[in-house]
């Protein structure tokens, strides 16, 4: 009988823990630094436009960005076309830039990176000019 009670207060002791390890990861912020960064790749013609639309949380954050264009090779590394620097804004950043030549059948891959109020960001879209 003493066996199944310690038993019993030790499933309760650790379901309890469980719980309240749970308790405390959901208050806990997941990141510090909340923002929408919204790559976006098309094609007209023999031209390509990349844009970048990064918004952040607090409208004072100050953000700096890179957009970079690659054309993925048939052996899947990347040759780099385009980069462009200095991209800024403060609380929003929306950046459009064109590159020309690409060529018809290339898979694209458009990358911005930069940081938010200091923090590093990135995303990418990749697309194939038609």
């Amino acid at each position: 009988m003493k066996t199944k009670v310690l038993s019993l207060i030790m499933l309760m002791v650790l379901v309890f823990s469980l719980g309240l390890s749970a308790s405390a990861a959901e208050i806990s912020p997941q990141w510090d630094n909340k923002f929408t960064c919204t790559p976006t790749l098309t094609f007209s013609g023999i031209t390509a436009t990349c844009s970048a639309s990064i918004k952040a949380n607090d409208s004072t954050a100050k953000i700096n960005a890179t957009m970079t264009l690659y054309r993925i090779n048939a052996n899947g590394s990347r040759t780099q076309v385009a980069t462009w620097t200095s991209l800024t804004g403060t609380g929003r950043l929306d950046a459009s830039r064109s590159h020309s030549p690409v060529v018809s059948g290339s898979t694209y891959h458009l990358v911005i990176s930069g940081t938010i109020a200091g923090k590093p960001f990135s995303a990418y879209q990749n697309k194939t000019c038609p």
